[in-house]
């Protein structure tokens, strides 16, 4: 199992509908979440190498030219990740 499919397993079927998630990229030590939620539509849930997570919403404007990003919560452990998306 990839660690990407273990955030998302950790996360949980419920979180990853209640957030409105219709897409969901492998990014190797990341989970990327494509959202319908206002302008920052994306989630990144990162593996950190002391076993916690980054969370991360960003976007990226139309014309790719500008990235907006806001760290949502760092040291995040499993246990946490679902209360902590959904509140995103």
């Amino acid at each position: 199992m990839s660690i990407a499919a273990t955030i998302a397993k950790q996360i949980g079927n419920r979180t990853l509908t209640l957030i409105g998630a219709h897409d969901l990229v492998d990014g190797g030590d990341y989970l990327g979440i494509h959202t319908g939620r206002g302008l920052l539509n994306k989630i990144t849930v990162t593996l950190e190498g002391d076993d916690t997570y980054t969370v991360r919403r960003h976007r990226i404007s139309r014309d790719y030219t500008t990235f907006y990003e806001r760290v949502i919560a760092e040291g995040v452990y499993c246990e946490q990740l679902a209360e902590i998306i959904a509140t995103a």
